[in-house]
Parts: C-alpha cells; structure tokens; sequence
C-alpha cells in the first residue's frame, strides 16, 4: 500500500516538484513528458522482458516485481537529491517502474 501511496504523489506532483526546483515551465513541461514517455514505454517493455526471462529461463515474474520496485525507490532518492540534473534520470526511472 505504501508503495502505491508514494507513486501517486511523484505522479501527481511531478510538475510541482520541477518548479520548486526553480525549473521554468517549459521544463516542467518537458519533465511531465518525459515522464510519461517512459511510462508508456515501461508498460510494454516490462511484461515482455519478463514473458522473456519467463520462458527462457524460468525465473519468477515476482522478481522482477522486486527489481522494478528497487529501481523505483533508486529513482525517488535521485529526485529527493534536489539536483537539476538529476530530477529528469530521476523521472524516467520512476516513469518506466511505474509503467512496468
């Protein structure tokens, strides 16, 4: 439950956080896109590259549950930083664990 909780604030928020940081509007634009450019491409990516691992190697699709939610927090330390630069690596890792 908690995990969902925290999504749900970086997805709702992630224009407010890209302004607190001082970015302009274009690049909060830009960061609210970026966002969910990679949460499109994470939903496809995510279930075939486990179908994948699935059938050619028998590992379990719960693990990749646990990769995608330690990338995930990994993405939410990187935005916590409050570092520019980091704040877009930040949202595609976010976006794409999300999508997946």
């Amino acid at each position: 439950m908690w995990h969902g909780i925290k999504t749900c604030y970086t997805v709702n928020n992630i224009g407010q956080i890209g302004e607190s940081l001082g970015s302009t509007i274009r690049k909060t634009d830009s960061l609210v896109s970026l966002w969910s450019i990679w949460n499109f491409l994470g939903r496809f990516g995510g279930g075939y590259v486990s179908d994948q691992f699935l059938h050619a190697k028998g590992w379990a699709r719960t693990l990749f549950m646990v990769i995608s939610l330690m990338i995930m927090s990994i993405g939410h330390l990187v935005i916590a930083s409050g570092m520019q630069g980091a704040l877009y690596v930040g949202s595609v890792l976010v976006g794409i664990c999300y999508g997946s």
